[in-house]
């Protein structure tokens, strides 16, 4: 197969699977993940599904980076454009499949939360091993980082912080409660990570 296609064959299964993976994480009912917390605690607050916030955050994140970059923006990034109505729809047709996960005990929601995780992990995993696009989230991050000329992991956990902030403070002001953020938000950060690492451990030893 040519290498193009299989590239951009992984890129999209990556999005599949990171949507079934966002989906398991928050119906764990223990916080979903950080990146997630925004279009999650909107879809609370409006009469939209997850998926099409999720669509619309990412639309939001590329157009972000087109007008601040403009002919700065690189063309190959272009193609971020699909990536929130792919996941969107993803995310809502697995929360659909998932709808029967509900009544939970603890232990039984930590587990479905680390699963999660891991799926989760293992997408950007292959997301990053396609080197086809950026995620925009991930984009966004690097345009901060070019503009404050900080390091992208220094502001990629700052950012991280100011999404779950913002969800925070929409929740509840919608609400008048928060939801979505729980020890399940910060396990994920937390464990998304191990899981690539670990994966690009196996990897490089085969």
């Amino acid at each position: 197969m040519n290498k193009d296609l299989t590239s951009y064959l992984k890129f999209l299964m990556s999005l599949v699977v990171m949507g079934f993976g966002i989906a398991l994480v928050t119906k764990s009912n223990l916080g979903t993940s950080a990146i997630s917390s925004i279009p999650y605690v909107l879809s609370r607050v409006f009469n939209l599904t997850f998926g099409t916030f999720t669509l619309i955050i990412n639309t939001l994140y590329f157009f972000i980076q087109l007008i601040v970059l403009r002919e700065n923006f690189p063309r190959s990034q272009y193609f971020q454009v699909v990536v929130g109505p792919i996941l969107g729809l993803f995310i809502d047709l697995s929360m659909f499949l998932l709808a029967g996960l509900k009544d939970m005990n603890y232990v039984s929601q930590l587990s479905v939360l680390l699963i999660g995780c891991v799926i989760i992990g293992y997408s950007i995993w292959l997301q990053l091993s396609a080197k086809i696009v950026n995620n925009p989230t991930e984009g966004m991050v690097n345009l901060v980082a070019i503009i404050s000329k900080k390091e992208f992991s220094r502001i990629k956990i700052l950012f991280d912080i100011f999404l779950v902030i913002i969800a925070a403070i929409i929740s509840y002001t919608g609400l008048g409660k928060v939801v979505g953020i729980r020890e399940g938000t910060v396990i994920s950060a937390f464990v998304v990570g191990y899981v690539i690492r670990g994966i690009n451990y196996i990897e490089e030893r085969r």
